[in-house]
C-alpha cells in the first residue's frame, strides 16, 4: 500500500511538472503575467492533477484487494505493466497537447481526433518521418525508464514476501486497499463531470487558465460531453426566459417605432439597405463566385488595420478599396467545416459539436444553393485538398452541388503540394472554368445552352504547415498568406481583362476563419481573432462602398438571396439576417471549444463556459445585455440543432 501511495503522490508531482513545462514552452504567452500569476496557475492545477492521478491509481488499489487474498507474482507483473503503459499513454497525449496548443490555442479535446479518424493520411501526412521517430522514440525511452523504476519498486518476491504477509492479516490488507480505493474514487469523482474544467480557472487571461488545466482531464471532459444530448447542453435559462429574450432579439418591430426601440441591439447601426445604396448593377442576376480563404486574419489586412504590413495581402486590400468592403464582419467559428455550414446554411459554429459531421442532421438543413438551383443555376465546388474531410462531400451533395472538384479529380503526378494542389494551380484551373463557361454562353449554337452559375472555391495553401512555393516574408504564416494573395491578384487581373467573364460576375471573397496565432499571443476568445475582411467585386458590382454594419458569416445566405431577388421564409435560415435591411438585428456571434462571444455595436460579452459568470477579455457589457442575449442565442442554437431529425 505504501508503494501505491508513493506512486499516487509521484503522479500528482509529475502532473504539476507538466504544467511547469507548459508554462516554459509557451513562455511568450505569459510575458504580460507576473511570476505570482504563473505560481497561482501551478497551485490551481493541483486539484485536477490529483483527480487524474486518483483515477489512474484506482485500478491499482482495487487489484491490491485481490492480491491480499491471492498473493503471487501476478500482482508485480500487473503493477509494472499497468503503470508503465498508463504513463506512456499519458505522456503521448500530453506531447500531442503541447504541440497542438501552439496551433489551436486550447488544451487537447476530441477536436483533433475528428480529423485524425476522418482522414488519417491528411492528419498525419504533413509531419516529417523524423518527427514521428523522435516522438515515439522519446515515449518508449521514458517508458523503458518507468519500467525499470517499477521493477526496482516491485522486485521479485521470495522469502521476503512471506515475512511481509505475516505483518498484516489478509483482511487488514484487503480493507486498507479497499479504503484507499474509495479515497481515490472520492478524490477523482470530478474527472467525469462532478467538477467542471472551470475548477482550475482563476483569471480572465485564458492562457493562465489553460496552464492550470490538466490536458487529460480536459480530454476526458470533452469525451463525456459528446454523450450529453444536444438539447441538454447550455441550459442557461428556462424555456420561457429564453423565448422572451429571443423574441426581443429576432422580432422586427414596426417601421414607425423610434430608433432605440427599432434597433434593439445598437445605437449606431448604419441604415444601409439595398434600396438606398445600390450594390449591384440594376436588372442583373449575375453569375456568383464565392471564395473562402483559408485562415486569412483580419488583423493582417492593411485596409482594416492601418498598422498591418501592407505587403502581406496587397491584392486583397486593393479589392476591398475598389469593391464592396465589409469592414465590421466576423467569422462564426474557428474551423473550416463549421465556416462552410455558416456560409451555405446560415448556422453558427458550435462550441462542442460539428454539425457537418452529422449526416442525419445536415440532410434537413436549408442551403443557399437550393433557391439558385431552382432558378436554373448550375453549381460547382472546387478545393485543392481532400474534399471528403468531415463529411464535406456528403454535405455538398445535400446542398445540391452538381460537381465537386478536389485533389482526387487530378492525377497524383500533377500534385504540387503535400496536401494536393497549391492555390496557384487551383486559381488557374478556376479561370479556365470561367472562361469555358463564357465561351459556352457566347456560342448560340451550343448543344447545351449556358446557365448562370454558382461556384464555391476554398483555398488551402495558407493552412499549416504553410509550405508554399514562395519565400518573401520571414514569418511562415504571413508568407503563405502573401502567396495566396498573389494568386488572387493574378486571377483578378485575368478575369477583369476578360469582359466575357467579368461583366456579369459577382465575386464574394472572405476568410473561413482567422489563424489562431496571429497576431502572436492573441487569445482564443479575443474578438480580434474572429474579425475578418469580406469584399464583393466583379462586373456586376455597382461601385465601391464600405459596409460598416456589424454582421457575420451566417448573414451571407439571406443577404445574397435577397439581393438577387429571391425571397426566403423566416424558418429557412433562422440564424441568418439581411445585412442590408436596417430593420434587421445586427450583431456577431462566435464560438471556440466550449466558449462564445456576442458582439453588438454598443456592448460585447465573451465567456468560456467553464468559467461561467466571469467575463473574459473583450467583454464590455455593464448592463449585462450582451451576456443575456449570447446565452439565449447559444441555447436556441442547440435547440434548433437537436430538432434537425
Amino acid at each position: 500500500m505504501k508503494k501505491k501511495i508513493f506512486l499516487f503522490i509521484l503522479l500528482v508531482v509529475l502532473s504539476i511538472v507538466q504544467a511547469m513545462i507548459f508554462l516554459l514552452a509557451y513562455s511568450r504567452l505569459f510575458v504580460p503575467c507576473g511570476i505570482s500569476d504563473c505560481f497561482l496557475a501551478l497551485v490551481h492545477s493541483v486539484p485536477q492533477s490529483a483527480m487524474v492521478s486518483a483515477w489512474l491509481m484506482l485500478p491499482a488499489f482495487l487489484v491490491g484487494v485481490g492480491y491480499a487474498f491471492f498473493p503471487g507474482n501476478w500482482h508485480r507483473r500487473f503493477m509494472i505493466g499497468y503503470v508503465t503503459l498508463a504513463l506512456m499513454i499519458l505522456l503521448f497525449l500530453t506531447c500531442i497537447d503541447w504541440i497542438l496548443y501552439g496551433f489551436w490555442g486550447f488544451r487537447i479535446d476530441t477536436t483533433p481526433f475528428i480529423y485524425i479518424f476522418d482522414n488519417p493520411e491528411k492528419a498525419i501526412g504533413r509531419t516529417p518521418w523524423w518527427g514521428f521517430l523522435i516522438t515515439f522514440g522519446t515515449v518508449f525511452l521514458i517508458g523503458w525508464f518507468i519500467c525499470r523504476l517499477m521493477s526496482w519498486l516491485y522486485p521479485k518476491h521470495h522469502h521476503r514476501a512471506l515475512c511481509s504477509r505475516q505483518k498484516l492479516s489478509i483482511l487488514q490488507k484487503a480493507g486498507g486497499n479497499l479504503a484507499l480505493a474509495v479515497l481515490m474514487l472520492v478524490i477523482g469523482n470530478g474527472c467525469f463531470g462532478l467538477m467542471g474544467i472551470g475548477s482550475a480557472y482563476f483569471s480572465d487571461y485564458q492562457p493562465l487558465n489553460h496552464a492550470a488545466t490538466h490536458p487529460i482531464y480536459n480530454l476526458c471532459h470533452s469525451i463525456r460531453q459528446h454523450f450529453v444530448p444536444l438539447d441538454s447542453q447550455y441550459r442557461f435559462m428556462s424555456e420561457s426566459e429564453r423565448s422572451a429574450v429571443m423574441s426581443q432579439l429576432f422580432q422586427l418591430p414596426a417601421p414607425e417605432d423610434s430608433h432605440p426601440e427599432r434597433l434593439l441591439l445598437s445605437d449606431t447601426v448604419a441604415s444601409l439597405s439595398a434600396s438606398s445604396v445600390p450594390l449591384l448593377k440594376p436588372d442583373t442576376r449575375p453569375n456568383v463566385l464565392l471564395i473562402a480563404f483559408e485562415s486569412f486574419s483580419g488583423a493582417a489586412s492593411h485596409y482594416l488595420y492601418p498598422e498591418a504590413d501592407p505587403s502581406v495581402m496587397p491584392n486583397y486590400d486593393r479589392a476591398m478599396s475598389e469593391g464592396v468592403a465589409f469592414t465590421n464582419f466576423y467569422a462564426n467559428s474557428f474551423r473550416t467545416e463549421r465556416a462552410f455550414v455558416s456560409l451555405l446554411s446560415g448556422y453558427p459554429g458550435q462550441p462542442t459539436f460539428s454539425l457537418m459531421t452529422d449526416d442525419a442532421r445536415t440532410r434537413h438543413l436549408h442551403y443557399l444553393t437550393r433557391p439558385l438551383i431552382d432558378a436554373g443555376y448550375s453549381t460547382e465546388f472546387l478545393y485543392g485538398g481532400d474534399g471528403k474531410f468531415c463529411h464535406l462531400d456528403t454535405y455538398l451533395d445535400f446542398a445540391g452541388f452538381e460537381r465537386q472538384i478536389e485533389k482526387d479529380s487530378f492525377s497524383k503526378e500533377s500534385y504540387d503540394a503535400d496536401f494536393g494542389m497549391h492555390d496557384g494551380f487551383m486559381f488557374n484551373y478556376l479561370f479556365d472554368l470561367l472562361k469555358k463557361e463564357a465561351l459556352t454562353a457566347a456560342d448560340m449554337l451550343a448543344e447545351n445552352p449556358a446557365r448562370p452559375y454558382f461556384k464555391f472555391f476554398a483555398t488551402l495553401s495558407s493552412h499549416e504547415p504553410f509550405d508554399v512555393p514562395m519565400h518573401r516574408l520571414p514569418d511562415p504564416y504571413l508568407n503563405s498568406v502573401a502567396y495566396t494573395d498573389s494568386c488572387l491578384g493574378a486571377f483578378l487581373d485575368k478575369v477583369r481583362a476578360d469582359h466575357s467573364v467579368w461583366d456579369n460576375l459577382l465575386i464574394i471573397c472572405l476568410p473561413d476563419h482567422c489563424y489562431s496565432n496571429y497576431p502572436e499571443g492573441i487569445q482564443q476568445n479575443d474578438p480580434l481573432r474572429y474579425h475578418i475582411p469580406m469584399f464583393w467585386t466583379g462586373g456586376a458590382v455597382a461601385g465601391h462602398v464600405d459596409v460598416e454594419v456589424l454582421s457575420q458569416q451566417t448573414d451571407l445566405a439571406v443577404s445574397l438571396l435577397h439581393l438577387l431577388g429571391f425571397s426566403t421564409e423566416p424558418g429557412d435560415f433562422p440564424f441568418s439576417h439581411d445585412i442590408f435591411d436596417p430593420l434587421a438585428p445586427h450583431f456577431a456571434f462566435y464560438t471556440w471549444p466550449d466558449g462564445f462571444g456576442f458582439l453588438t455595436d454598443s456592448c460585447s460579452y465573451v465567456q468560456d463556459n467553464h468559467y461561467d459568470g466571469h467575463p473574459l477579455k473583450g467583454s464590455n457589457d455593464p448592463a449585462g445585455r450582451a451576456q443575456m442575449l449570447g446565452k439565449a442565442y447559444l441555447q436556441t442554437l442547440f435547440d434548433h440543432i437537436s430538432s434537425l431529425r
